[in-house]
């Protein structure tokens, strides 16, 4: 039990049911907070993991098999992080957020694949996301919640109507006529969201990007629709919900005249970027404005001296007189 003081007098509040710990990694980049929200709601002391440290990523890399993508070890390091700090680790299983998308399939094994990573008996809440196919899956999953934490069914169900439901796939883009954005020389970074807000995994690019006076776009400078309506202009379908994210964000940049270039940070081992790069830049060569564009692969051996490198090579074309003829 702990006290707190009400106009002078100690009350009796109750303690925490339970530590829930939430790593600070892939999708909590979008979502943390609201799944913070939830189990705050349900009485639960919630603490995350904190930014990405080198610590971290080695943890990550020493407890993972080499086929692993890097976000993935990195998320893992996270994890274990939690482990002996909380008496559950939450790990959402993401499948799709809407009809006729998927995630990324790390997404769907995740809470697998770190169960197997740690390699001990770690206790997991899962809350499985299948909103395409089987919506169902997450009132299962709700279930299960509400009995590991010892907690009505019906509370849990209320509290995550209340504080996630409604709000997993809304639009949080700015738009392109938002205020925000300004008529100035700008670079569009792309990428997943947990590549270009991590700042280790990004090697701070965006703030290296701002002390250069460039504007920054990323795909959350855009809404949802925008970002689906350039995406038609790809002549196919794609399946993953964070590929067609990216690609409608780089075709909308590209219209954008104030968009001096683009920067691509990609994970090593992403299947999905390598196709969503090859498609982008296939776009490019039709453009009648040529303007260049840098993909960056991370890995965990990726070191900043030489990412600054070529970074520098990247702002140098930017300023290039010659180019601005082209």
């Amino acid at each position: 039990m702990d006290f707190i003081m009400d106009n002078g007098e100690e009350v009796l509040i109750a303690a925490p049911l339970a530590t829930v710990g939430l790593p600070s990694s892939l999708m909590f980049y979008e979502h943390g907070g609201l799944w913070e929200d939830f189990f705050t709601a349900l009485g639960c002391r919630v603490i995350s993991s904190g930014p990405t440290t080198r610590e971290i990523l080695d943890l990550g890399v020493s407890l993972c098999s080499n086929e692993a993508c890097l976000p993935v070890k990195v998320f893992t390091g996270h994890a274990a992080k939690l482990a002996k700090e909380t008496d559950f680790l939450f790990i959402p299983r993401y499948a799709s957020m809407e009809k006729h998308e998927m995630t990324c399939p790390k997404f769907c094994g995740l809470p697998d694949m770190v169960r197997l990573s740690l390699q001990t008996e770690v206790k997991l809440l899962e809350i499985t996301v299948d909103y395409g196919k089987s919506p169902q899956k997450t009132d299962e999953s709700l279930r299960a919640v509400s009995r590991q934490l010892g907690i009505d069914e019906q509370t849990v169900r209320e509290a995550f109507s209340r504080t996630v439901r409604g709000r997993l796939g809304a639009d949080t883009g700015a738009g392109l006529i938002a205020p925000g954005i300004e008529n100035r020389r700008s670079v569009a970074v792309l990428g997943h969201p947990y590549m270009i807000y991590d700042e280790l995994m990004s090697m701070g690019l965006i703030a290296k990007l701002t002390r250069n006076r460039y504007q920054v776009l990323t795909p959350d400078s855009l809404t949802r629709a925008e970002r689906r309506e350039h995406e038609n202009l790809f002549r196919g379908r794609n399946f993953y919900e964070v590929g067609s994210d990216i690609l409608g964000s780089a075709f909308a940049f590209l219209e954008l005249p104030q968009v001096e270039g683009l920067v691509y940070l990609s994970p090593f081992a992403c299947g999905i970027d390598s196709l969503v790069t090859e498609f982008i830049e296939r776009r490019m060569q039709r453009e009648k404005r040529h303007i260049p564009f840098l993909k960056v692969t991370i890995d965990e051996h990726t070191g900043e001296a030489g990412f600054d490198t070529r970074l520098e090579a990247f702002l140098d074309m930017l300023e290039d007189p010659l180019r601005a003829r082209m």
